[in-house]
């Protein structure tokens, strides 16, 4: 249930089409996220570009690159190795990219000014679902602005996930 759970909130707020390209960029040791990240591609339809995690950074960049992925799910590993030692057109095709780690708001906006990308933040745990909350991006119609993402934070609840402090 928890796993369908998320794959439902992650399809309600993130908009793949068909026509987008997903890959998934985290080690093994978070292979609930993995799993997640894969399922809703499948559901939405979208392709899912294969990621050997025995290969570099570098060398799954290129694969990004030829197979023109647009959404990348990332550890900060990837985020911090692209800020250092790639160029800005090895990410030309990429529209999105979540991060499931927290980064440094100094990070995102260095990640931003470098590639025009923004870096969404989400947070998981295993106990309690791959994807618990996650930064959006911002909406704005008919004049109006509906803030998704809040520096600091680490997004909203998905759909169908309740938080509690205690």
């Amino acid at each position: 249930e928890s796993l369908y759970n998320n794959v439902s909130g992650i399809k309600q707020i993130m908009q793949f089409s068909a026509s987008d390209r997903i890959a998934s960029l985290v080690t093994l040791d978070q292979a609930f996220a993995m799993i997640s990240d894969m399922w809703s591609a499948f559901i939405v339809g979208c392709s899912v570009v294969p990621i050997d995690s025995t290969k570099t950074i570098e060398e799954n960049i290129q694969i990004i690159y030829k197979q023109k992925a647009n959404f990348l799910i990332v550890e900060k590993e990837f985020v911090n190795y692209c800020l250092e030692n790639i160029p800005v057109n090895l990410l030309g095709y990429t529209k999105l990219i979540v991060c499931i780690d927290e980064v440094s708001d100094e990070v995102v906006e260095s990640f931003y000014d470098k590639f025009g990308l923004r870096i969404l933040l989400g947070f998981g745990l295993s106990e309690l679902g791959p994807v618990v909350s996650l930064n959006t991006p911002n909406v704005r119609s008919k004049g109006m602005l509906q803030r998704g993402t809040k520096r600091g934070s680490l997004g909203h609840p998905l759909p169908n996930v309740a938080l509690r402090i205690v």
